[in-house]
């Protein structure tokens, strides 16, 4: 009896041992089709994710095999023909295939823009701009930078470029975005301008420079030596195009009026507005009269204030001023522009007359190729 029990014994041990291997290979069979279903799975979600992918880019589902519009990772076309046209004050170039934005550096400083022209008055004596096409898709890599193009400020010349970078130093502390108006009083120069400060706000400015020596002309200013800037006024930025609503009134003040009544036609060459909340506002300028062959420009500051204000600033700044009995107007100053402030104010306006055109022209265009800017 004790011999048959060893045998038996030994015998379930075997088969309990065989019936774990068994066991075994049956959960290592489970984990294997878990894996293969995991596997699957992923692979199916990755495909998914591509198909999102895809239809992000191209519009539908698996277009990333769209044989019309495949993915690529090629890099777009160099920029060429960047050239300067100091008479638009516009940088431009070439269109570059498959690019919906542009990158453009001067002296280091960079800006994106979505056509193929900016435009910029330089302040330094020397420009350096260069330009790189992108595609913000992704599809294509960004171009290499173009070859730089140099612009350099004629010395001993007014000009609408030498002006600018002139008064854009006599505030340190800002960056000068435009000038509404320039002109000499008393030996000092009255500069309003509408700029950007330190802290990154746009205002409205009004400047006194005062020089070593008397001064009767811009040339003259020009060349002298600087004895101090003083800021008379600081207003937030208004981004209304006041002075034209006003022009529409038919109806000026003081000196302007003097001259509508003479049958002068006004038009706006340069304006700034002070922010002066709903209340009011304060127009800086500078305007181009005509009367058959004679020109005349001056510079001109009218303060406005609203009769029964609109709670809308848009309504107030706008639609009011066109109606002589909205509003409460006084000229503030007046001065006819002779000499050299005569000729800038008359290249201003030339400018800005030919940049409307230009920019119009480039607009309806595929390509600058061949443009005579």
């Amino acid at each position: 009896m004790g011999k048959k029990k060893k045998v038996l014994q030994k015998q379930l041990r075997y088969d309990r041992i065989q019936k774990k291997e068994v066991d075994m290979k049956k959960e290592k069979s489970k984990t294997s089709k878990i894996f293969k279903t995991i596997a699957t799975v992923a692979t199916a979600g990755v495909a998914v994710i591509a198909g999102v992918i895809a239809l992000n880019q191209f519009g539908v589902i698996g277009g990333g095999n769209n044989p019309s519009n495949p993915p690529t990772h090629e890099r777009l076309s160099q920029v060429t023909n960047v050239s300067f046209d100091e008479k638009t004050n516009t940088l431009s170039w070439n269109e570059v295939e498959h690019a919906n934005m542009y990158k453009v550096d001067v002296n280091g400083k960079q800006k994106q823009v979505e056509t193929n022209y900016y435009v910029y008055m330089p302040v330094d004596k020397v420009s350096d701009m260069k330009v790189q096409a992108i595609d913000t898709t992704g599809v294509y890599e960004s171009s290499k930078w173009s070859d730089i193009f140099t612009y350099t400020i004629p010395d001993n010349a007014i000009s609408t470029q030498s002006v600018f970078a002139f008064v854009n130093k006599l505030d340190r502390n800002t960056d000068l975005v435009n000038i509404a108006s320039l002109y000499i009083n008393n030996n000092i120069l009255y500069s309003k301008c509408h700029v950007i400060n330190s802290n990154g706000k746009d205002k409205v400015m009004s400047y006194e420079t005062s020089f070593d020596r008397k001064i009767n002309s811009l040339q003259e200013a020009m060349n002298a030596k600087v004895l101090g800037t003083d800021k008379i006024s600081e207003y937030d930025y208004s981004r209304y195009k006041s002075a034209e609503y006003f022009l529409k009134s038919n109806s000026y003040v003081g000196q302007m009026e003097e001259y509508r009544k003479q049958g002068y036609d006004f038009k706006v060459v340069s304006s700034e507005v002070a922010d002066q909340g709903v209340d009011g506002l304060t127009m800086y300028g500078t305007y181009r009269l005509t009367k058959g062959d004679d020109i005349k420009y001056i510079a001109n500051t009218i303060e406005v204030a609203f009769y029964n204000p609109s709670t809308s600033k848009a309504v107030n700044y706008t639609t009011k001023l066109q109606n002589a009995n909205e509003v409460n107007a006084g000229e503030l100053d007046f001065h006819e522009l002779t000499g050299d402030f005569y000729d800038w104010a008359n290249l201003t306006y030339e400018s800005n007359q030919a940049r409307t055109n230009t920019t119009s022209q480039l607009k309806t265009t595929t390509s600058g190729i061949g443009m005579d800017l």
